[in-house]
């Protein structure tokens, strides 16, 4: 950069404390240092400046402190020029200037994360303001000793590196390529650590400043700090900032929330349940503590809330202005009615709910989640607990659904077992018997393992059995079913293992397999004793016992 003196001669100036004068049309006439100038013609040089150069000079060059305590001309000049205003207080007091610091630094940090908000802080004028804050104290002097003078020069500095961390946060946003992105990230998350480390600054933003570098480091911007050490300063965080409830409450939640994503591991699930817990209730951050907490518990992570409690938290989410909670809560109430954990609420009211979120045009509202809710309401319309869609049109959609293999595997499993009953029950022909029996044995069943404890495998080998049982398959299924029957009658799941030998001995006592008499008898008295079966399927087994005693 440069600037004008008289006579068309330049001076180029930098930060390291060389300058460069030159005479019009020559610009490598000679270099000279400040040393070398006097100090009046230094002061028309440093009041000709603009804010940034100037800030620059007041921390490399040594004779910066030599022009403003010495040159007569230099305050007159800094006046004249209107780059400072200088007034009593500022030269005997640092509380007006500390006051105005932290204000511009904690107003930039408060607009950090705000969505929807008229009020755009202009980051360069804040920056601009804590430069001016800074010169007009050097300039100005005071009665302050050396190190008083230090510190406040520290705290400034300090300050204007949290402002440019939190501007360059906003500004990567608009930045496409990812390799560019990371670095910028990398860069503000560098600037906010600095800050956080300087003792001289208010221990509110070297608070915020760790705070903002532990956030984005585990929201995946940048890669300075590990997940764990992200972690470690978020709960050193809350654990150190009683004086400071927001940031406390902000970095707590936090915690919890990347906890409950593994994102690390410092406390257990449980620990993380009661702190959110303690966190339900808080002004700041209540709302969306509860939701986590509520989310945990449907998520079978912890184990606070009953059924009905979960019901009655989720039904207080149908009323939030946050879209994301509205219909995660829609989605949990649909499931916790399925699987019949609370029926606080009618079917026909969840299964109108769950609808809503299919229908909406919402663009917050995926696709994948409007047909995650669309699949809870046909497995109610399929159990007969709506009537809001039609048997074939309801059969045909869950079709539709299964064979679209992008889907998530387990809601196609479901999809299928919805289907293979609906079949039975003749409420569809889309597919034979055979088809549904052999969709069953492939898609579900085949790789499944023995220590299983899905609720998926159980139905699946009462459907299938059933449709064998009943006579509905060909012979060629029928062998693959007892096959399939006979590996999983040694799950370590005494629901699985009870269904395959249960209907493992009743095949055997229409002799529609191999199995001796014997064997099918050990069977049937196991499936007797097994208590994960219902009295009626223990009864079948109790009467299948006799029958084969008799046989034996």
């Amino acid at each position: 950069m440069y600037l004008e003196l008289t006579n068309n001669n330049k001076i180029f100036v930098n930060s390291t404390g060389k300058r460069i004068l030159t005479e019009t049309g020559d610009m490598s006439k000679f270099t000279c240092s400040f040393k070398d100038l006097p100090l009046d013609a230094l002061a028309r040089i440093f009041s000709s400046l603009r804010i940034e150069p100037l800030t620059a000079l007041c921390m490399t060059s040594k004779h910066f402190e030599k022009v403003t305590n010495f040159a007569p001309v230099w305050k007159f000049l800094c006046k004249e020029s209107g780059i400072l205003t200088l007034d009593d207080q500022s030269r005997s007091s640092f509380v007006s200037a500390l006051r105005e610091c932290n204000r511009l630094a904690l107003f930039a940090s408060s607009r950090l994360f705000t969505c929807n908000t008229v009020i755009n802080p202009n980051y360069d004028l804040a920056i601009r303001n804590l430069n001016s804050i800074l010169l007009q104290k050097l300039v100005a002097g005071s009665e302050d000793s050396e190190e008083q003078q230090m510190k406040f020069k520290e705290n400034v500095v300090g300050q204007i590196k949290f402002v440019e961390a939190v501007k360059a946060l906003k500004n990567v946003k608009t930045i496409d390529d990812q390799s560019t992105k990371l670095a910028k990230f990398n860069s503000a998350v560098n600037l906010f650590l600095e800050a956080s480390q300087n003792k001289n600054i208010p221990i509110r933003i070297n608070l915020e400043a760790d705070y903002y570098a532990a956030l984005n480091c585990l929201l995946g911007n940048s890669n300075i700090l590990s997940n764990f050490d992200a972690g470690s300063k978020l709960q050193s965080i809350f654990q150190n900032s009683e004086d400071y409830q927001k940031i406390k409450s902000d970095a707590k939640y936090y915690f919890c929330l990347f906890t409950f994503e593994n994102k690390f591991n410092i406390i257990t699930k449980e620990e993380t349940g009661k702190l959110l817990e303690s966190l339900v209730d808080n002004p700041f951050v209540g709302y969306k503590s509860k939701f986590l907490f509520l989310k945990m518990n449907f998520l079978k992570i912890i184990s606070s809330l009953t059924g009905d409690e979960m019901m009655i938290l989720a039904l207080s989410f149908l009323d939030s202005k946050d879209i994301h909670f509205r219909t995660n809560s829609i989605f949990m109430i649909g499931t916790l009615a399925l699987t019949r954990v609370s029926i606080l609420v009618s079917d026909d009211y969840i299964a109108e709910l769950l609808q809503s979120i299919f229908d909406s045009d919402s663009p917050l509202i995926s696709a994948t989640y409007k047909n995650e809710s669309k699949c809870l309401l046909s497995f109610m319309c399929c159990e007969k607990r709506s009537q809001l869609i039609s048997d074939a049109d309801n059969a045909k959609w869950i079709l539709e659904y299964y064979k679209n293999t992008n889907n998530p595997i387990n809601l196609r499993k479901n999809c299928c077992l919805a289907l293979v009953k609906m079949i039975i029950e003749n409420r569809t022909k889309l597919l034979s018997y055979n088809q549904a029996a052999q969709i069953i044995i492939q898609d579900v069943l085949q790789n499944a393992s023995l220590n299983a404890e899905n609720k998926i495998i159980f139905e699946s080998i009462y459907l299938i059995s059933k449709m064998v049982i009943d006579n509905l398959t060909h012979p060629k299924i029928d062998a693959a079913v007892i096959f399939t029957l006979l590996f999983f009658k040694d799950s370590n799941n005494p629901l699985i293992n009870g269904h395959a030998k249960l209907f493992l001995a009743e095949l055997t006592s229409k002799n529609r397999t191999k199995i001796s008499y014997a064997s099918a008898f050990n069977y049937a008295a196991e499936a007797c004793n097994n208590q994960s079966l219902t009295e009626e399927m223990r009864n079948n087994a109790a009467s299948l016992m006799e029958k084969f005693r008799d046989l034996i």
